[in-house]
């Protein structure tokens, strides 16, 4: 397996546990990240984000190449209080990652259900 596939495996896997600070461990600083909300840099919009989305991935497939890994998921997304279910999409995620850190990630919705 290449390191920036294994970086983002254990970087979703902390995002599914619920892990805050072990998904802030393996990303970097100023990481970019784009979705369809926009673009933001940053750790602490990365915590917000965890904070309220209530997000959960099942991986489908993994493609990585170099320090880019493309993700291929099913995401359900809780009501973070009621723990109902408020969403769910197949979605495809571009990671960068340089070292042991994500730098960036491009999110896109490849099927809305």
């Amino acid at each position: 397996m290449v390191p920036s596939t294994e970086t983002v495996l254990t970087w979703l896997a902390a995002v599914n546990a619920g892990d805050t600070e072990e998904v802030l461990s393996h990303t970097a600083p100023e990481v970019m990240i784009v979705g369809p909300r926009g673009t933001a840099h940053g750790r602490e919009v990365l915590r917000s984000w965890l904070g309220h989305s209530g997000a959960t991935f099942t991986t489908r497939a993994v493609y990585g190449h170099g320090n880019a890994v493309v993700v291929t998921q099913r995401g359900v997304w809780r009501d973070t209080a009621t723990g109902k279910v408020s969403g769910e999409a197949e979605v495809v995620t571009r990671f960068l990652v340089s070292g042991s850190q994500v730098v960036g990630s491009l999110y896109s919705v490849a099927v809305s259900l």
